[in-house]
């Protein structure tokens, strides 16, 4: 994601060669469950290390009260995780009941069938919790990986090896996840259910604790992501619909891609929509990223925002 705007991309002739490659083995419907209502209806995607202390955390606190978060994945870099750099806005977000989520990731990943980058991160979060109390401890990392910015995309046969090989890498990192007791989500554009229908069924399925979607149009917000709330459903994994809030023109952004002209009130009004039509428990709504989301709250386009109410 890193602030960037995506478009659909077709997919000729991927389908019947990752078919050949298997996608594991289907969950009966008595063993999917869906999940528990999740206390994070509002969650926010933060790059800023500004935040991670001092003045700039308490503006981010205040940020996460104004706009109902419970929520935040915060890019932290290595040297603070692990020195405690990180440790004053863990236990900010620890005293505060906020699950916190490394967000991390780069396109070259796809490349890693074992998922070597994304279990080196899980490693670093294990090493990082292993020093704080558990109510301040990182719950899992939120994996930025986009094959769609790697040249081989655009040829159909490096593409079907590129996204084999994602798929067993992020297969690969969510068992070591699930061994060691952390969540793995992965950010996916809204076009990999037409694009390439079978890599989202995997991942889905056997690659992560729940997907966040890139929902960047505004003209059909429902329609962009009912298949990935369908699939969320039937493997019983979290879906996050990503909003996004940075100014037109910037990333090759155009109005119908953001809420940044029209703010943060029809912004809710369209995410209670899409609850309502989803009734997904497993369903929540994120905020794509927090300066944007400042900068909308200190020009007075989110004043009195309504409290998330599970937040």
């Amino acid at each position: 994601m890193k602030k960037r705007v995506l478009t659909a991309i077709g997919c000729v002739g991927l389908l019947a060669v990752l078919a050949a490659a298997g996608f594991g083995e289907r969950k009966t419907a008595e063993e999917v469950r869906e999940p528990e209502p999740s206390p994070a209806s509002r969650s926010l995607f933060c790059w800023d290390s500004d935040t991670l202390s001092g003045d700039d955390l308490g503006s981010l606190c205040t940020v996460l009260d104004r706009a109902g978060v419970s929520e935040v994945y915060h890019s932290i870099p290595e040297e603070m995780l692990l020195s405690g750099g990180a440790d004053e806005f863990l236990s900010a977000m620890g005293d505060r009941g906020t699950a916190v989520y490394l967000l991390d990731g780069d396109a070259e990943w796809a490349w890693e069938s074992g998922g070597e980058s994304l279990i080196y991160r899980l490693d670093l979060i294990l090493e990082a919790n292993a020093a704080l109390p558990e109510e301040d401890r990182i719950r899992g990392l939120m994996a930025d990986v986009e094959p769609y910015l790697l040249e081989d995309w655009d040829d159909e046969e490096g593409r079907a090896d590129l996204l084999d090989r994602y798929a067993q890498g992020v297969e690969t990192a969510y068992r070591y996840a699930q061994e060691n007791g952390l969540e793995l989500l992965l950010c996916v554009p809204s076009f990999y259910d037409s694009a390439c229908p079978e890599l989202l069924d995997r991942i889905v399925s056997d690659g992560c604790d729940g997907i966040a979607v890139m929902n960047y149009d505004r003209t059909d917000e429902y329609g962009q992501m009912a298949d990935e709330v369908e699939l969320a459903r039937e493997h019983g994994k979290r879906v996050i619909c990503i909003a996004e809030l940075q100014a037109p023109g910037r990333h090759e952004l155009t109005e119908i891609n953001t809420y940044y002209g029209v703010g943060l009130r029809p912004l809710l009004a369209s995410w209670e929509v899409l609850a309502d039509r989803f009734d997904y428990s497993g369903l929540s709504f994120s905020y794509h990223y927090y300066a944007p989301l400042l900068e909308l709250l200190e020009d007075g386009s989110g004043l009195s925002l309504p409290e998330s109410p599970e937040a």
